[in-house]
């Protein structure tokens, strides 16, 4: 008896649809399920481990762990509702789905902590579709923050320190000790650690860059896109989850060549309108290579170089975003320019930097806002100027920037143990091999869920 022939390509299709048609009313009736999928409105949903794996990474990974879910046979999803699970398996088992006002939200933080990218896409995409291009990213942004989609299920509140550097971002992981590597940047080019911001607005990062490009990145959709910020300021600073911007613009007296006058703005950020507006402007002198850090309804303006002098000063002033009022405010105990620092609470950490002489710093210090205080605090073991402090956990983090006295970059990370008083060298950025020229780095703190993180692949950690 002949072989029978191979089943056609145009065969396949029909073959492909009927079998999945038929699995899904296997699904519904419970027939051969091995799996319960319990959403947050108690609603119960049989499946098959072997569909569901095959349509999800997370799904894979954990129906062929040793965790309890696995073990059980049920897995509850505490944010996820019923009407939300049943189109999601609706779209494992047929390919379909109808994405309407009512779901789309919750469709795309779901399908992106359960990594089905079509479903995703096609989630986004309809967002996309009902916001006017102008606005669409930073309405995106309002929709992370004030749904809190980011939190909106079980395991989504694993922070990480983001290093932005060449093309190339990377995430790392304190409790894992482990470095991911995250989706390419837009833009191939190097950052200019000197005049970028990395900054962490409602969930996401931003990249404010020199020349008015800036990029973000959503942890949400694991992914970059380019934001309408409009022309972008000197510095960039997050205050009571606002934008403000602080930029200086000299012009010359007139008949007199060698005499500049300095004009110092703050602006605001205002998301309806995708633009900055002046929220104050006056003669009072902005210093260049300053650090810049939102606390309270405050912006802190901290050290950096003297128009008159050229040297970097310890003088510290803090314009109130409420009164809309500069003041003086308890210097230093030393001269910085190129430091960096934090806000935690009512305390203000600031490191490194250089000197009135130049000399890089790896002194730290911490400002009370109460008393009006400075205090020295334990070094760096690293000098670095324009690197990143960052609070993650309580701990405090430095990370990148540029070691002056070497005249390359820093790829230590040291974190403050505040029992033995002292900075920690914690881990090393990992930077592809082979690159000629290495990138200098800033970081920020992000929170991503546990299905993104375990998506993301490991970096190749290497010695320097």
């Amino acid at each position: 008896m002949d072989d029978l022939p191979p089943i056609t390509v145009t065969e396949q299709n029909p073959f492909c649809l009927e079998m999945m048609k038929r699995l899904n009313i296997q699904r519904k009736q419970g027939h051969l399920c091995d799996i319960t999928l319990i959403t947050k409105d108690d609603q119960e949903f049989k499946a098959h481990r072997n569909v569901l794996s095959a349509a999800s990474p997370f799904f894979c990974k954990l129906l062929q762990s040793d965790m309890k879910e696995n073990r059980e046979g049920v897995v509850r999803f505490e944010e996820i509702s019923g009407s939300v699970m049943e189109d999601i398996l609706e779209f494992i088992y047929t390919g379909t789905v109808k994405v309407t006002k009512k779901n789309a939200e919750e469709l795309a933080a779901a399908t992106n902590y359960l990594i089905i990218s079509n479903l995703k896409t096609i989630s986004v995409r309809y967002l996309q579709q009902q916001m006017c291009k102008s606005n669409y990213a930073i309405k995106l942004i309002a929709f992370s923050s004030d749904d809190d989609l980011s939190q909106s299920f079980h395991g989504c509140d694993t922070r990480a320190i983001v290093a932005c550097g060449g093309e190339y971002p990377l995430c790392y992981v304190p409790q894992e000790d482990e470095w991911k590597e995250l989706p390419n940047r837009l833009s191939k080019e190097r950052l200019d650690i000197l005049s970028t911001d990395v900054i962490r607005f409602r969930d996401q990062l931003f990249l404010f860059c020199n020349g008015g490009q800036a990029e973000r990145y959503d942890p949400l959709f694991n992914g970059w896109s380019s934001v309408p910020f409009g022309i972008c300021q000197d510095k960039v600073t997050v205050i009571g989850g606002e934008l403000f911007s602080i930029d200086e613009t000299f012009r010359r007296l007139k008949g007199i060549e060698s005499i500049t006058k300095a004009t110092t703005t703050i602006n605001k950020f205002h998301v309806e309108s995708c633009s900055w507006q002046k929220l104050h402007s006056s003669s009072q002198c902005y210093r260049k290579e300053s650090c810049v850090i939102g606390c309270g309804n405050f912006l802190y303006l901290l050290g950096g170089k003297s128009p008159h002098t050229s040297q970097y000063v310890s003088k510290t002033d803090r314009f109130d975003i409420t009164k809309k009022k500069w003041e003086e405010i308890a210097e230093m105990q030393q001269a910085r320019g190129g430091a960096f620092g934090v806000a935690i609470q009512e305390k203000i950490f600031v490191a490194g930097g250089a000197d009135e002489e130049n000399a890089v710093l790896k002194t730290c210090e911490v400002y009370n806002v109460s008393t009006n205080e400075w205090q020295l605090i334990a070094n760096l073991n690293v000098y670095r100027t324009y690197g990143s402090m960052v609070c993650l956990g309580g701990t405090l983090y430095v990370l990148g920037g540029f070691d002056q006295t070497k005249k390359k970059p820093e790829y230590s990370v040291e974190c403050y143990d505040s029992k033995q008083g002292k900075w920690i060298l914690r881990t090393i950025i990992p930077v592809e091999e082979g690159c000629k020229k290495k990138p200098a780095f800033k970081g920020c703190v992000l929170k991503f869920s546990r299905g993104v993180l375990d998506y993301l692949d490991d970096a190749i950690e290497e010695e320097y």
